[in-house]
């Protein structure tokens, strides 16, 4: 069901403000609405604090049988992070050196150094390529070396004495030859496959790193919150929404902290859904949440129906007993095989299982057969 919500707005003095906060976080009952735009220098650290660390976490790949390095959860992110960023680096590099490469590999190996020494003493070598079909006419004292032909055109050197011009696309000479270009690739891949290994032996460090991204988290809300409250003169003031029955349980901490309250009925779009089902609707989560799907809070909770009718439709569509069994036997399997997961997307597979054969029964029918007597 939906639960009723209050609208609230919380008074205190402003230089409480922290502690304020921490009271209600313990409390844990309030959906928070910011006053004005939550910025600021802490805000914005803890912020990028959060999108490092969940960087640094999305980067380890699954290993559980890997041991943690036992270092601390920052250090663990910053040396992550140095690894990424080296990564990024040769990724980078190397894709500038691919390209370069696939520009220089039509003309073959030569030495870049070698065409300039002999510039120097007044042999002129240049590169071009010319279309497939295009006839080039070399200028007298100018000698043509084909070096390439395939369907893209003609790759050909031209040697002359005097400055050479011809009706082609020159190629713009490389700083490095095809062969430094290879060793440098390989150089590249070194360095990637060992930051990939290092990766995999951190893989351990996930299970901390998870437990420093919900800090990192909590922290941004709660900088957030802060900042997002309002301030007049000596006071701070903050607005949200409270579950009509817990208003009760908040007054009594307001009185105790000296806190000042306004409670009233919700108005406009804004007011948050609180949804408490009972314990035999819960498994239709594992739907929901699949599906994205949350009741407005002026709108009507369907979670029982949409469970019944879910489950009766999926029976008449599998429609026999044994095959029911089966997603029985399976979904006991899995659960034993997976005990830390959550319990209520078993239960809903347990309740579809159950239908299934219920329904196979009635209509007498068991892997196919309709050999047993129906009830129909």
């Amino acid at each position: 069901m939906i639960v009723p919500m209050k609208s609230l707005t919380l008074l205190c003095l402003a230089s409480e403000r922290e502690a304020t906060l921490e009271a209600l976080r313990e409390w844990g009952v309030l959906h928070l609405v910011s006053v004005r735009a939550p910025e600021g220098k802490d805000v914005e650290q803890a912020r990028a604090r959060r999108t490092n660390v969940k960087r640094a976490l999305d980067a380890l790949p699954e290993n559980e049988g890997t041991a943690s390095s036992g270092e601390p959860a920052d250090l663990m992110v910053e040396r992550i992070l140095g690894v990424l960023d080296e990564t990024r680096k040769c990724r980078e590099e190397r894709e500038s050196l691919l390209q370069e490469r696939a520009r220089l590999a039509p003309y073959g190996t030569f030495d870049p150094q070698a065409i300039a020494a002999l510039a120097k003493k007044g042999v002129h070598v240049r590169l071009f390529h010319a279309n497939a079909g295009h006839r080039v006419d070399a200028p007298d004292g100018v000698a043509i070396q084909i070096l390439r032909e395939d369907k893209s055109g003609v790759y050909f050197a031209a040697i002359g004495r005097e400055p050479i011009s011809l009706d082609a696309h020159e190629f713009r000479m490389p700083e490095l030859p095809l062969s430094e270009l290879d060793r440098r690739l390989g150089d590249l891949d070194a360095r990637i496959a060992a930051s990939e290994k290092l990766l995999q032996q951190r893989a351990g460090d996930a299970g901390l790193l998870k437990k420093y991204a919900l800090d990192a988290e909590d922290a941004v809300r709660f900088l957030e919150a802060r900042e997002g409250m309002g301030t007049e003169a000596s006071l701070a003031y903050l607005r949200g929404f409270c579950p009509a029955d817990s208003v009760e349980a908040l007054r009594a901490s307001a009185a105790r902290h000296g806190w000042g309250l306004v409670l009233s009925e919700p108005e406009g779009d804004e007011v948050p859904t609180l949804i408490r089902n009972p314990r035999w609707v819960q498994p239709i989560k594992a739907v929901l949440d699949f599906m994205g799907v949350l009741p407005g809070y002026r709108e009507i909770d369907t979670n029982a129906a949409f469970l019944l009718f879910l489950s009766i439709f999926f029976a008449i569509i599998v429609g026999d007993a044994g095959y029911g069994l089966i997603f029985m036997g399976l979904t006991f399997a899995a659960r034993r095989k997976m005990p830390k997961a959550p319990a209520y997307p078993f239960r809903l597979l347990y309740i579809m299982s159950f239908c299934t054969v219920l329904w196979g029964t009635v209509t007498g029918t068991w892997f196919g057969a309709g050999a047993l007597p129906t009830f129909l």
